[in-house]
């Protein structure tokens, strides 16, 4: 069996990778599901890593992932939750 191609569609010129931030970010949100289940050395390793997520996320993120590690930040402080 042979096959031909009859058309090419292409969708997006120039689709946007993802970068560390967007990674960071995805890490922080599954962390943060976990943050309450958990013994108190691994809270603070998750804490440690939301902060590494968030120096990250600003520093090659962007200004949605921005704001989203920023929320994030304001929701594990009213869960009364140290961050830098």
């Amino acid at each position: 069996m042979i096959a031909n191609v009859e058309d090419i569609v292409l969708n997006n010129k120039c689709a946007k990778a993802p970068n560390r931030g967007f990674y960071c970010l995805i890490e922080s949100l599954v962390n943060f599901t976990r943050i309450d289940i958990v013994d108190s050395e691994k809270k603070d390793y998750f804490l440690d890593r939301f902060n590494e997520s968030k120096r990250v996320v600003n520093k090659v993120g962007s200004s949605e992932e921005k704001k989203a590690i920023e929320l994030l930040g304001e929701t594990l402080k009213n869960k009364g939750y140290e961050t830098d």
